[in-house]
């Protein structure tokens, strides 16, 4: 009970296999203990995921480090038991493709939460809590190093961030990451939107106004509860000035001057682009934690084409990426009425 301590024999490490201009590797690991009394370590590593292994023996002996399915920026991990039993997990499931020796090898600025009700073998929700201001800012920044306490409320209490002015405290209910089903009605403003490395957002008339910025990557990222089975439906239209336009479903943010992006979502099509009345898009995925997964896409009424997934995604899809080039700085681009819903 603390009154005595020593060290395990086990040492734990990781071969430094990618370049990066620290020489940090397995570092700031978070603890839990499962019930069956195991003892589940979660490491930070700059490999693009966190890295596990699990003592038997109450933290005397550990295994050697393994890859756990959790993706992460070299960011540490936060675990908590809640009182009903459920574990949550705050992580940064973040990666920059065309620039993996950026700022924390991937980014954090995006902090996620997920839930499971099964001691980890299945998770829910992978939901933004906080993001980082837009503005860019030298030295240490982002939204990583989250601790959480859960009050008397059963709300989860969360201090995180980095930088000066960047530090943030703020509470939400673990219910919300276990909904099967978000819309988007804009009301609170663009609060569901990152656009970080992109064009300004807006919002007028009940719909999302993404600005054209010719010469550079514009577009938006929408994030909603993780599914593996799902579908969305939302409102588009382009304005003339749009040169290209792409549309990706993934299971991590990326940044949207990330322009490897969409190569490695799980799911990335190119809608027609041209200038037009406003358009439904439908989306409807199946299974996407297996390599049979699939997505059918349709625009109004016209037939649905089948997209074969990249990869498998690790716990399900849970966001929408929207990213387009454009020709001038005249006009933006209008999303409305999204819904979505896990199927």
């Amino acid at each position: 009970l603390g009154a005595t301590w020593r060290h395990s024999p086990d040492q734990l490490s990781l071969e430094l296999k990618t370049p990066n201009a620290t020489r940090y590797g397995a570092i700031e690991p978070a603890l839990l203990e499962l019930r069956g009394g195991r003892v589940w370590m979660l490491v930070r590593d700059r490999q693009g995921r966190l890295f596990q292994t699990f003592s038997t023996d109450g933290g005397e002996h550990w295994p050697a480090l393994a890859p756990s399915p959790f993706i992460s920026s070299d960011s540490p991990a936060t675990l908590l038991r809640l009182r009903d039993g459920k574990i949550l997990l705050l992580t940064n499931a973040c990666q920059n493709w065309t620039n993996p020796r950026s700022y924390a090898m991937g980014g954090r600025e995006v902090l996620h939460a997920a839930l499971s009700a099964d001691e980890g073998k299945t998770w829910h929700g992978f939901r933004e809590i906080l993001t980082e201001p837009v503005a860019e800012t030298r030295g240490d920044r982002g939204t990583a190093y989250a601790s959480a306490a859960q009050n008397t409320a059963g709300k989860i209490v969360v201090v995180s961030g980095q930088g000066e002015g960047k530090r943030a405290i703020f509470a939400f209910d673990p219910r919300w990451l276990e909904e099967t089903e978000t819309r988007d009605d804009l009301a609170t403003g663009p609060a569901m939107w990152t656009a970080f490395g992109g064009s300004a957002l807006r919002v007028e008339n009940s719909s999302l106004l993404i600005a054209l910025k010719a010469g550079a990557p514009c577009g938006a990222s929408w994030n909603f509860p993780s599914a593996d089975s799902g579908e969305l439906s939302f409102r588009l239209r382009l304005p003339p000035g749009v040169t290209s336009l792409r549309l990706a479903l993934t299971d991590h943010f990326s940044r949207i001057d990330d322009t490897a992006a969409a190569e490695h979502a799980v799911f990335s099509f190119l809608p027609e682009a041209t200038a037009a009345r406003e358009r439904t898009i439908r989306l409807r995925w199946r299974d996407v934690t297996a390599i049979t997964g699939e997505l059918e896409w349709a625009v109004d009424a016209h037939p649905a084409t089948r997209v074969a997934v990249r990869h498998p995604a690790q716990f399900g899809l849970n966001y929408l990426r929207i990213e387009f080039r454009a020709s001038s700085d005249a006009g933006a681009v209008s999303i409305s009425l999204l819904t979505q819903r896990r199927l």
